[in-house]
């Protein structure tokens, strides 16, 4: 008897969390990281308009975040202790280099947080 209660509990539990995976909201994704501009000259830019450009295939149009790290190291751009001047996920990235204590910004990457629709359909890698 208590052989099949505990099956029962399992088999609840595992229907369960099945449930709330498939009747959850549809998966968003992260791109990989990108970087196309070195800090030379006035700022370091990473655009999405520039991406979109470049490679449409690897970003969407209307992301729905943003991240940003050092290249090299992977410090964010919060911890960098850098001052930003756009972090968006519908612009992209700039960092002025007159407005760093150093006169020159560090180098970074971003990557863009997508919606559904741009994202690879679960099970078809």
């Amino acid at each position: 008897m208590k052989a099949q209660v505990v099956i029962g509990l399992i088999a609840m539990m595992f229907v369960e969390s099945h449930q709330r995976v498939s009747a959850g909201p549809a998966c968003e994704c992260w791109t990989s990281w990108l970087d196309r501009d070195d800090p030379d000259g006035s700022e370091d830019c990473e655009l999405l308009s520039l991406f979109l450009e470049d490679n449409p295939s690897q970003v969407c149009k209307n992301p729905l975040d943003i991240e940003a790290r050092t290249k090299p190291g992977g410090i964010s751009a919060a911890g960098a202790g850098e001052v930003i001047h756009t972090l968006s996920p519908s612009v992209g990235l700039i960092c002025k280099n007159d407005q760093q204590k150093d006169t020159c910004c560090l180098d970074y990457e971003v990557r863009f947080r997508c919606p559904p629709d741009f994202c690879e359909p679960v099970g078809q890698i």
